[in-house]
C-alpha cells in the first residue's frame, strides 16, 4: 500500500537535493572532501535504512522492504558517484590567480 511511486519519489528527490547541497559545502570545509562525503553518505544511508527495518517489523512484506532497502543503497551509491564525478573539487585560487581589475575600464 505504501510502496507507490508518489510515496517514495518525493522523499528520494528531497534526499538527492540535500546531497547536492551537501557536496559543495563539504568541498569548502574539508581538505579531503571525498573522504568526508563518503563517510557522510554511508552514515545517512544507514540511518535511512532504519525506517525500512521498522516497517518490516510492522508486518510489511519482506520482499517489498528488501526492494526499498536496495533502492536506498543504489540511490546512495549513484548520487555519491555522480556528485564526486560530475562536480569535481576545484583547486582553491590563490590571490595571485585572481583576475585583476583594469583601473581605467573597470573590467577584469
Amino acid at each position: 500500500m505504501h510502496f507507490q511511486f508518489a510515496d517514495y519519489s518525493k522523499l528520494t528527490v528531497i534526499g538527492v537535493v540535500i546531497a547536492c547541497a551537501a557536496w559543495p559545502l563539504t568541498t569548502r570545509i574539508s581538505s579531503d572532501p571525498r573522504w568526508l562525503f563518503l563517510r557522510m553518505a554511508v552514515l545517512v544511508t544507514l540511518v535511512l535504512l532504519l525506517p525500512d527495518l521498522y516497517i518490516l517489523e510492522q508486518g510489511q512484506s519482506a520482499q517489498a522492504v528488501t526492494v526499498l532497502m536496495v533502492m536506498h543503497l543504489v540511490i546512495g551509491v549513484v548520487t555519491y558517484a555522480a556528485l564526486v564525478g560530475l562536480a569535481p573539487v576545484r583547486a582553491a585560487r590563490s590571490e595571485g590567480d585572481r583576475p585583476r581589475q583594469d583601473a581605467v575600464t573597470g573590467s577584469r
